[in-house]
């Protein structure tokens, strides 16, 4: 199955720009052949009102290098707290693996990742543009990183699917249910997930960098989305935009205001807890390279929208 798909995804990537209206089933059909997880239609509380903003700031002077740095600021973009709808959409269980990424490659579309031009930490202890990457982060069952905003972009449009929304990532992480901090509940929980510990990377979590996807039962959201906290950060389709929350749309939300950065979600493995919060908002110029930062891609839901 996976050779016929193979076989068949350069014609398919030709057919897909005619697809745009198209819902049959050779415009979805999903080239990487990735589990993806069903997201129902449905409501759910997007943002952090102040008591969790306050959480969000407690912990990052908690588990940051420099806590003394952490100011309510950064959380505030977490506001105001609403209520959103979201349509049914697909979303992958993983984030996109070196494996599935070397696919794409060798199908001509994607370019190779360039480790040349990647922010990558060095055994000196600091990180640096180029030089060898390390060991785990080419690993096949690890989360490719080192991709800008357009080849996560073309990897999901080669896939037959797309980049999530931001609300729709939240959504994926959160559940409907309550308003968690983190996808496994309100409990910060520092073995739950790959992330920066303070003391050194991999002192708690095991990981130097980057850890296999799926490698933490507990890291799953209410709908069974796996590594949403730590790991790789993951690009979303929006823009960046500090106050969008206030004037955003309250069904099917998207920034498409153009501004310097996009939004990347879920915190990584060189980050402080505070990152991992299911509401946590980061971003960062689609051109950088950055050995923490990858994505995982959404699609139309088989049941439609």
């Amino acid at each position: 199955h996976q050779d016929l798909l193979e076989q068949l995804a350069p014609e398919l990537t030709r057919l897909r720009p005619a697809c745009v209206s198209y819902t049959g089933p050779v415009c979805r059909a999903r080239l990487d052949n990735a589990p993806m997880v069903e997201i129902p239609a449905g409501r759910f509380t997007r943002g952090s009102d102040a008591a969790a903003l306050d959480r969000g700031l407690q912990l990052c002077r908690d588990t940051y290098s420099d806590g003394d740095q952490c100011t309510r600021d950064w959380f505030e973009r977490e506001g105001p707290v609403r209520s959103v709808s979201v349509g049914a959409f697909a979303i992958d269980k993983h984030e996109v693996t070196n494996a599935q990424y070397a696919h794409c490659v060798g199908s001509g579309v994607c370019p190779p990742i360039d480790y040349g031009s990647c922010r990558l930490w060095q055994a000196t202890g600091k990180w640096s543009t180029g030089g060898a990457p390390h060991v785990d982060l080419t690993k096949p069952d690890h989360p490719v990183i080192c991709v800008r905003y357009a080849e996560a972009e073309g990897y999901c449009g080669w896939a037959g699917k797309r980049l999530p929304t931001e609300a729709e990532w939240e959504r994926a992480a959160r559940g409907d249910g309550d308003s968690r901090d983190f996808p496994w509940g309100n409990d910060w929980d520092p073995k739950a997930l790959n992330w920066g510990e303070l003391g050194g990377f991999g002192t708690q979590d095991g990981y130097a960098t980057t850890s296999p996807v799926g490698a933490f039962p507990k890291n799953e959201s209410p709908f069974g989305v796996r590594d949403m906290a730590g790991n790789a950060w993951e690009w979303v389709s929006d823009y960046f935009d500090d106050g969008y929350y206030a004037d955003a749309p309250s069904s099917d939300p998207r920034n498409d205001r153009m501004s310097a950065s996009r939004v990347m979600r879920g915190g990584s493995w060189s980050f402080a807890g505070n990152g991992a919060r299911v509401a946590y908002r980061y971003f960062g110029s689609p051109e950088i390279r950055d050995d923490a930062v990858g994505f995982r891609c959404a699609g139309q839901s088989r049941g439609g929208r």
